[in-house]
C-alpha cells in the first residue's frame, strides 16, 4: 500500500519513491540531503524562451507599436497584472513573445512557457505551472527552498486544481520572498496550442478566481498570447470586464508596413547573395511597387511573408522570374 516517506515526503509504492509524473526517483535521492527540485517538478526544459532550437523573433524595426504598448504595461500597470495578446495564426504572436522575453531578461526576472502543438510535453498544460515554478526558483534560491518544503509536504500537489497549483507553487512562494510585482514577468505563449481545451479554460478560470473572487494580487506580470478561440475568449471576457486583463489584438494593428520592411530586407539580402545570377537585373530589387503589392497580399500575416521569402530563395531559376 502506498505511503509517504517521512524525511522526504515522497510517495513510496513497493519500496520505491516517485516524482510528480509518476517516475521512480530512488536513483536521484540518496537520503543525505534535500530532494532535487528539478527531479520533483520535472520541468519541460525546452519550453522556455532560451531553448536552443531556432526561434521566431520580430524583425528589427517591426511591431514597434505593439511592443511599445506591452512595455508600457510592464512598467506602469500595477492594477492590471495580466495582458492578453491575441491574433490569427501567422500574425507574429510568438515572435513578439520571444522579443519581449529577450529584451527584458536582463532587466527583470523572466519565466516563460511556449506551447507548441504536437510536441508531447510542450502541449500539455499539466506541465505549465511546475515548469514556471522551477524557472522562478532558478533566479531566486529562497523560492527553491520554499518549493522543496511545499512538495515534500504535499507530493501529489500536481494532481490538484490549477487554481491551487498557481497559489501554492507560484503566488505564495514569490510573495513569501518579498519580491515586488514589477520584478517578475511570466510569459505564456500560444495558449491555444494546449491539447486540452477544458484545462485551458480551467487555467483562465483559476486566474479569475484568484484575482476577482479572492481579490488576490498577482506578484508578477503575466503576459499571455493565443489565437481568438471561443473557449479562451469566453473565459477572458470576465477578466477584461473586471479590468484585471489588458487586451491587445493584432487584428486591430495594420502590419502592412512592417511586412513591407521585412520583405525589403530579406529580398534585398537574397539579391546580394545571388548577385552572380541576378547581375543583369537592375536594382533596387524588388521595386517599391512590387513590395507594396506583396505586403498587401500577405494580409497582415508574417507567416505568409516568410513562406514567400523561402519559396523564392529555394526555387529554381532566377528569383526575379519566380
Amino acid at each position: 500500500m502506498p505511503y509517504f516517506e517521512k524525511s522526504t515526503g515522497m510517495e513510496v509504492r513497493d519500496n520505491n519513491m516517485y516524482d510528480v509524473r509518476g517516475n521512480q526517483i530512488n536513483q536521484y535521492y540518496n537520503g543525505n540531503g534535500p530532494p532535487d527540485l528539478h527531479r520533483i517538478l520535472s520541468p519541460v526544459s525546452d519550453a522556455s524562451h532560451n531553448h536552443p532550437e531556432p526561434v521566431a523573433r520580430c524583425h528589427p524595426g517591426t511591431r514597434l507599436e505593439v511592443i511599445a504598448e506591452i512595455e508600457k504595461w510592464i512598467e506602469d500597470s500595477r492594477d492590471c497584472p495580466i495582458l492578453w495578446l491575441n491574433g490569427p495564426a501567422g500574425s507574429g504572436k510568438s515572435a513578439i513573445s520571444q522579443t519581449i522575453a529577450e529584451h527584458w531578461v536582463d532587466k527583470k526576472k523572466v519565466a516563460s512557457f511556449f506551447f507548441l502543438c504536437g510536441t508531447g510535453e510542450r502541449n500539455k498544460i499539466q506541465h505549465l505551472i511546475p515548469t514556471l515554478a522551477h524557472q522562478v526558483s532558478i533566479f531566486n534560491p529562497a523560492v527553491e527552498s520554499i518549493l522543496i518544503d511545499v512538495m515534500s509536504k504535499e507530493p501529489d500537489l500536481h494532481k490538484k486544481s490549477l487554481s491551487y497549483q498557481l497559489d501554492e507553487l507560484l503566488i505564495k512562494p514569490i510573495k513569501a520572498t518579498g519580491l515586488e510585482l514589477s520584478t517578475i514577468i511570466i510569459i505564456i505563449d500560444a495558449l491555444d496550442e494546449c491539447d486540452d481545451k477544458e484545462l485551458t479554460s480551467q487555467l483562465i478560470k483559476a486566474l479569475s478566481t484568484i484575482c476577482i473572487t479572492h481579490n488576490i494580487q498577482l506578484p508578477f506580470r503575466l503576459f499571455l498570447t493565443s489565437r481568438v478561440e471561443q473557449h479562451i475568449q469566453e473565459q477572458f471576457n470576465q477578466l477584461i470586464k473586471q479590468l484585471v486583463v489588458k487586451h491587445l489584438s493584432l487584428q486591430d494593428v495594420d502590419a502592412t508596413e512592417d511586412i513591407q520592411l521585412y520583405l525589403k530586407y530579406e529580398l534585398y539580402s537574397l539579391y546580394e547573395r545571388k548577385y552572380r545570377i541576378m547581375q543583369d537585373i537592375p536594382g533596387p530589387w524588388p521595386s517599391e511597387e512590387h513590395l507594396e503589392r506583396l505586403s498587401e497580399n500577405a494580409a497582415g500575416s508574417f507567416i505568409i511573408a516568410s513562406t514567400l521569402v523561402k519559396f523564392i530563395e529555394n526555387g529554381e531559376g532566377i528569383p526575379n522570374e519566380i
